[in-house]
């Protein structure tokens, strides 16, 4: 996930409470603290830090003191999510089927493909329920070629 993060808090704050190795940088999601910040919130972080509380990101580990609000959002305001992070750019690669309305019920690992050879950790296939907006139609086995 520290991949997939551009976590910018740092920038926002000028230091303080982040804890860098709780976060990544570069990545696609944009992790910004709540903006505008709630005024009643930012009045009981300081409370809490006036009080004695130490300031924290509740991302390292240790969620004891007080903390502000982080989100997955973009410059414009709007909330980010994992399907514009990475599926929306690449719905145009060839290689990329979607369907929607499938419910899954089983990631099928490659060494239950192979009958306990290969690779086990990697998927190798799906098995789902396909072709109706509750996951009510048949029942498939998608197969993938790669991850």
């Amino acid at each position: 996930f520290l991949r997939s993060e551009d976590a910018t808090l740092a920038r926002e704050t000028g230091a303080g409470a982040l804890n860098s190795s709780a976060h990544g940088f570069g990545g696609p999601l944009p992790v910004r603290y709540k903006s505008p910040a709630n005024p009643l919130a930012e009045a009981f972080v300081q409370s809490a830090v006036a009080a004695g509380h130490p300031l924290r990101d509740y991302n390292d580990g240790d969620a004891s003191g007080a903390s502000r609000f982080q989100q997955t959002v973009f410059g414009s305001g709007r909330r980010g999510s994992t399907a514009d992070a990475f599926l929306y750019p690449a719905m145009g690669r060839a290689n990329l089927h979607v369907l929607t309305h499938g419910l899954v019920s089983k990631l099928v690992l490659a060494s239950e493909e192979t009958g306990g050879e290969g690779r086990g950790a990697r998927v190798a296939a799906v098995q789902a329920r396909v072709g109706g907006p509750q996951g009510e139609g048949e029942e498939a086995r998608i197969r993938v070629r790669r991850e």
